[in-house]
């Protein structure tokens, strides 16, 4: 991304090297008030507040601006993740998805996932992005924690990140509006408990269903007949059943 600060030095006032910090963070703010209709630099600039001059030259178009605001929410771990660390992995994670639901840019992906049907080639990308960014490490990282046993075996990663999701998503809804607020401010709590719940649940419906026969894990007979309805039809043909 283009800044004053990787040109040659100019003359006036020094570059804010805190502007793309505030911009991006202006930007998804008003994006995630008015959505893409009312999304304008103008707006952004007077939000941040910066100079219009400075934003149109790092981000000649709203498009510009608002994809890179994106890459800002769908932020990837940190380098000090361990990709060995399961669960501290997931607990960011969950962290991450806390935020984007009821923290400061709770608004910006119900409105990206609903403008993404009104503009297709460009709202998709963004959300792609934003889920490539937001699971692809953790994809990574569960595969990993399979392979090395940390896991059952054939895990399938997203069977935990559905679940972890699944279970955020149940939380907000089920929480008042007036008491969200606790949620990110208690995020660290929500999601390490979070973590270590589909963890051991996950960990408990594998392991069930890898010692259970193969006809009884897939609820079907060994010839594919399903298994409750070829009780039912014995039933029927039973002598002096009706």
């Amino acid at each position: 991304m283009r800044t004053e600060a990787n040109g040659p030095a100019g003359r006036g006032r020094p570059a804010d090297p805190g502007i793309e910090r505030r911009v991006l963070a202006a930007a998804l703010t008003v994006y995630g008030e008015v959505g893409w209709a009312g999304f304008t630099l103008d707006r952004v600039a007077r939000r941040a507040p910066v100079g219009k001059a400075a934003l149109y030259r790092r981000w000649p178009t709203k498009e510009d601006l608002l994809l890179a605001a994106l890459e800002h929410l769908a932020e990837p771990p940190g380098d000090e993740a361990d990709p060995a660390d399961l669960r501290g992995c997931l607990i960011g994670m969950t962290e991450q998805v806390i935020d984007m639901f009821v923290g400061p840019k709770a608004l910006v992906l119900p409105r990206v996932l609903i403008e993404a049907s009104q503009y297709p080639p460009r709202f998709d990308d963004m959300v792609q992005n934003i889920v490539r960014a937001r699971f692809g490490t953790v994809r990574t990282v569960i595969q990993a924690a399979a392979d090395r046993g940390e896991l059952p075996a054939r895990t399938p990663p997203d069977l935990i990140i559905d679940a972890i999701m699944g279970r955020v998503i149940s939380l907000i809804v089920l929480t008042p509006g007036a008491r969200r607020a606790t949620i990110n401010a208690e995020r660290d709590r929500y999601a390490a408990s979070i973590t270590d719940f589909v963890l051991r649940a996950v960990a408990g419906l594998l392991r069930s269903a890898g010692s259970r026969p193969a006809s009884r894990r897939s609820g079907r007979s060994r010839d594919g007949t399903s298994c409750r309805l070829h009780e039912v039809s014995r039933r029927r043909r039973r002598p002096g059943r009706r």
